[in-house]
């Protein structure tokens, strides 16, 4: 055989060698998937009026699912049975933004609930109505999208209480476990709002240079992993003073991420070249990798670690994948297009929300908690909708006629606070407090810091200065975050609460 002959047979062969060496790993990945595993089955399938984007199980045992093109929120208990839906409409002037006149439609793109159970958080991509004239979609216009909002809603009321201001196009969202923070990733404005949640303001807006899209927090609350649009490394946001930093994700363009429980590893998702690896934080090394395929729209963990779960957006399947050896051990169908998903751990059930218009559930007894008792549920509340939010004659909608309406939280018993405790000042760190009184005796000023956490706020006794122990409701690194903050106590408290630089 003459040399160039050989050589047009073989160069074939050689450029297939990385497509055979990916697809290899692939199916490395997939070995041992069951096909009857009897302890891992789609349990049941809501469809009706939605088309659902984004779905959060609560630990009340309620999820809300968002369907964002009809604007629609619906409400299950984790049985499958309707509570309720409700628009995602507004008054933005009942919430002190007078400049909007009439109502707004939301468009709620992501959930995320307290750890109490007692709220959601949701983001809306963009508003609409008067005086929202550059809607952040496709290329967010050149960065002139308008910023947008967040609602508080209480999950028993259903009553959006609160809402926040953040960026353009907040496109991911999460709440620190200890339920002080909400992280919107405001994908046009390139930009991360910081919303402290006992206050409810925005207590800090922090560059980020490119488009957030997604966000982890480890579960000690102390630091925030993000991805970022067109980067290679992981962004780390440390908590005590919004400070970030890098470190290497090991790999090209992560996307998605998921925090282990006892914070030692990120698993994280390469969607250019379907790679998920396990990521040591604490030596910042990468440990397992696998090919689970391209196109992989969302990842879950389960509460003790050992399963993953992830979603293929365009093969309609369903993953479950042992952390311990990242290999996928089931695949499931869905629907067309899987969206999102969200984890009922003491039920043992995975929610899958599909753009097509249907929900599923599954039920995986691996995730279910032995002997656990199913919560009493507390009382309904009945609240009279308003005319503008009246369901149609002819709606066939499986749900009860919404329940909303603006006016004070239902009167709850608090979870207990830690005690509030002098508090030291690092210099340059949360320059702002915000003073509520000032008392001689410590004693009276951690009665007073006490009765401000039954509220809902973060206070703290600041040390001794002039002969007085000063209550501060709250701390924030700008001036402008802590005089609206400071405002809203004014207001609400009818108090003379001022702002301490220090």
């Amino acid at each position: 055989m003459q040399p160039k002959s050989f050589l047009l047979l073989i160069l074939p062969l050689l450029l297939m060698q990385p497509a055979l060496r990916e697809y290899s790993r692939t199916q490395d990945a997939f070995s041992g998937v069951g096909e009857g595993d009897s302890r891992f089955s789609l349990q049941k399938i809501i469809t009706g009026r939605m088309y659902p984007e984004a779905l959060c199980a609560t630990s009340q045992g309620q999820v809300f699912i968002s369907s964002p093109a009809i604007h629609l929120i619906s409400v299950f208990d984790r049985n499958f049975a309707p509570k309720t839906q409700f628009s995602d409409s507004i008054r933005l002037a009942d919430y002190e933004y007078s400049a909007f006149t009439g109502m707004y439609a939301g468009e709620v793109c992501r959930i995320v609930g307290s750890p109490d159970g007692k709220y959601i958080w949701a983001a809306n991509r963009q508003m609409h109505g008067s005086g929202f004239t550059h809607l952040p979609v496709g290329n967010c216009q050149g960065g002139k999208s308008d910023e947008s909002f967040l609602y508080k809603i209480n999950t028993r009321t259903f009553v959006t209480e609160e809402i926040v201001r953040t960026g353009s196009e907040p496109a991911t969202l999460a709440i620190s476990p200890d339920g002080r923070w909400v992280l919107a990733g405001n994908r046009c404005s390139e930009d991360l709002s910081m919303v402290e949640t006992g206050l409810t303001v925005e207590a800090h807006r922090i560059r980020l240079g490119s488009a957030p899209l997604d966000i982890s927090i480890d579960p000690y609350s102390r630091n925030a992993y993000l991805t970022l649009e067109g980067s290679n490394d992981i962004a780390v946001l440390k908590f005590a003073d919004q400070s970030l930093s890098r470190i290497r994700s090991g790999g090209a363009g992560p996307g998605l991420l998921a925090m282990g429980p006892e914070g030692r590893y990120l698993y994280i998702y390469f969607p250019y070249d379907g790679k998920l690896l396990a990521l040591d934080l604490a030596k910042e090394r990468v440990v397992r990798t696998a090919m689970i395929g391209r196109n992989v729209a969302a990842l879950t963990l389960s509460p003790d670690g050992n399963l993953l779960y992830a979603i293929n957006s365009k093969e309609a399947v369903l993953m479950r994948i042992e952390t311990a050896s990242l290999v996928v051990s089931h695949r499931l169908k869905t629907h067309a297009s899987p969206a999102a998903m969200t984890l009922d751990a003491e039920k043992g059930t995975l929610w899958v929300a599909c753009r097509s218009g249907s929900v599923l559930v599954y039920q995986d007894q691996l995730l279910r908690a032995e002997n656990t008792p199913e919560p009493k549920p507390e009382p309904p509340i009945v609240i009279v909708p308003p005319p503008y939010l009246q369901p149609n004659s002819g709606n066939s909608s499986p749900f009860p006629a919404p329940q909303r309406s603006r006016g004070l939280p239902v009167p709850v018993n608090p979870t207990p606070k830690p005690e509030p405790a002098i508090e030291s000042v690092p210099s340059g760190v949360y320059s702002f407090h915000i003073i509520v009184g000032s008392f001689t005796t410590r004693e009276n000023a951690l009665k007073e810091a006490r009765i401000w956490q039954s509220r809902g706020h973060h206070a703290s006794v600041l040390p001794m200065t002039q002969g007085s122990f000063r209550v501060s409701a709250g701390k924030f690194s700008q001036r402008e975050a802590a005089s609206r903050a400071t405002q809203d106590i004014r207001t609400r408290y009818n108090i003379s609460a001022w702002i301490l630089q220090l």
